[in-house]
């Protein structure tokens, strides 16, 4: 039986209490309490990570499932996921599962990981759901096989001291930005835009492949200025060859958008991005190949097509037929 992790990235007060620093809600936490994602718990004094070895999620797919197209296309890779969130966003529901004792969870070491992992074509691990709260299960894996792919997908809601760990021992990272509105994580997700900025912003300064990932999702209907303002914000503080995927919000739409009018939505948002500079942009959770396919940003040949679990690679050595590069994590 595995027990409770002493946790990472906090600090002892007086009187028991702790201070978490993992990430920007920086909780002050009580004796016997947890933080604000429910999977930190101080317990006399010490913070202890309650989903430590504890996945929710061991399973495999192909990297494209987490929106990640310029790494390894075409080869598998595991998916861990603890329970566990820090960003509890209420205007749409996500794939994010709270700390709940009552859910199903496995038992697997971090040296099973890697074993598992070793086992599948691409020996590749992403980590989903939210990984900054299981940080410390992140952390072991991660140091049993530093030669190993680790792809992390998050919400971006990480302390800079925590994102300058990560960007040590991670090759690549989603940054999934839910809007563009400070306003919109105020109200609806008990967070701020900033920090998430400021990660992504480190990350790529600190040399991770990133790709970043927006939904259209209810709040913003057919209106594109959320897609313009982060399109302006990659050119200034990132680059014009940084994968933006535009994610297709259908389950449960509160606008009762069909699928046929999202497909219009998201063709238009992926157009106006290109239209502004951007040279990778993806349609991802709709059925459109062209949506899905690399393009070349100097001749415009398709590189990768991607169709259904089907992948069609062009590239010799990360390079299209003209000799033009196409940025990414190939080998």
């Amino acid at each position: 039986m595995v027990m409770f992790k002493e946790a990472r990235f906090y600090r002892q007060l007086s009187d028991k209490k702790v201070h978490c620093v993992l990430c920007p809600h920086s909780c002050f936490i009580e004796n016997g309490e947890r933080g604000k994602c429910k999977a930190r718990q101080n317990i006399n004094g010490k913070l202890k990570s309650l989903n430590y070895a504890k996945p929710h999620i061991a399973s495999s797919s192909l990297i494209e499932q987490n929106s990640i197209y310029h790494v390894t296309p075409g080869k598998e890779s595991l998916n861990i996921s603890a329970l566990g969130n820090n960003l509890n966003c209420t205007i749409y529901p996500g794939n994010i599962k709270e700390y709940d004792e009552k859910t199903p969870t496995l038992t697997q070491t971090p040296a099973q990981v890697i074993s598992q992992a070793e086992k599948i074509n691409g020996g590749i691990i992403s980590y989903i759901g939210e990984p900054i709260t299981y940080y410390e299960y992140m952390e072991d894996i991660a140091s049993k096989n530093k030669n190993m792919k680790q792809i992390m997908s998050t919400n971006g809601f990480i302390s800079e001291e925590s994102m300058l760990k990560i960007s040590q021992m991670i090759k690549g990272v989603v940054f999934e930005i839910k809007s563009m509105n400070d306003e919109f994580y105020q109200k609806f997700c008990g967070a701020r835009l900033e920090p998430i900025l400021k990660a992504i912003k480190m990350a790529y300064e600190h040399n991770i492949w990133i790709e970043l990932k927006i939904t259209m999702g209810p709040h913003m209907a057919d209106n594109f200025y959320e897609i313009r303002k982060l399109v302006s914000w990659m050119f200034n503080n990132l680059n014009s060859n940084i994968p933006l995927h535009i994610i297709a919000y259908c389950e449960n739409d509160r606008t009762k958008t069909s699928p046929e009018i999202m497909l219009e939505i998201v063709k238009k948002a992926r157009k106006m991005a290109i239209d502004a500079g951007l040279n990778f942009v993806y349609t991802d959770n709709v059925n459109w190949k062209e949506g899905k396919t690399t393009f070349c940003p100097n001749c415009k040949r398709p590189v990768i097509i991607r169709e259904n679990n089907s992948i069609e690679n062009f590239m010799k050595e990360g390079k299209c037929v003209c000799g033009t590069n196409i940025p990414g994590i190939w080998k």
